[in-house]
């Protein structure tokens, strides 16, 4: 596995200033910071040629919906994707957290597994696969270098649902670079 590099640390830490800045719970900020590796590898890989773009794969008809009329129609600015990232993970959030839908099965998908399924398949979808967890996770800071991320997906995880990626990258229990 290699290190993330200068510009990918840098890009993390920017998601995280803004969380930070705007009062954004810890939480969501060690998501968006998650979901931006696994999107685009923290800005290092922008597009997957399936017509998603930016920071976070905002994909046209999504922006179009959801964030074209506070944000404009640039989907590809870094802090406009920032910004929606940050609304729809306030959004989403508050939907899991509303107990009078059951049909959020949270005895077996956690938060962070609803936000991203919500992110990466729509937020209408309802697929809440069973969980596969990946044996490569590896664990650790990506700040101090103790643990870097993959390169790429162990092979036999390439298929799986989306939400069974959030264990295919490092984690830490808060985004927090000491300066």
């Amino acid at each position: 596995m290699e290190p993330i590099s200068k510009d990918q640390r840098a890009m993390a830490e920017r998601i995280a200033a803004y969380g930070r800045k705007n009062g954004i719970q810890q939480h969501l900020i060690d998501a968006a910071v998650k979901f931006a590796y696994i999107e685009s590898k923290l800005g290092a890989r922008e597009s997957k040629g399936n017509n998603a773009d930016g920071l976070f794969q905002y994909k046209p008809m999504p922006w179009k919906e959801r964030h074209q009329k506070s944000l404009g129609t640039d989907r590809w600015s870094v802090d406009n994707q920032i910004v929606a990232m940050y609304r729809d993970l306030q959004r989403f959030e508050r939907r899991y957290n509303d107990l009078s839908n059951p049909r959020i099965p949270r005895q077996s998908v956690t938060l962070e597994e609803y936000l991203y399924i919500k992110h990466h398949d729509g937020p209408n979808s309802g697929d809440f696969s069973p969980r596969v967890t990946s044996p490569d996770s590896p664990t650790g800071s990506w700040c101090t270098g103790a643990t870097t991320p993959p390169t790429t997906p162990p092979s036999s995880s390439r298929r799986r649902r989306p939400a069974s990626r959030l264990s295919a990258i490092p984690g830490r229990s808060r985004w927090v670079c000491p300066t």
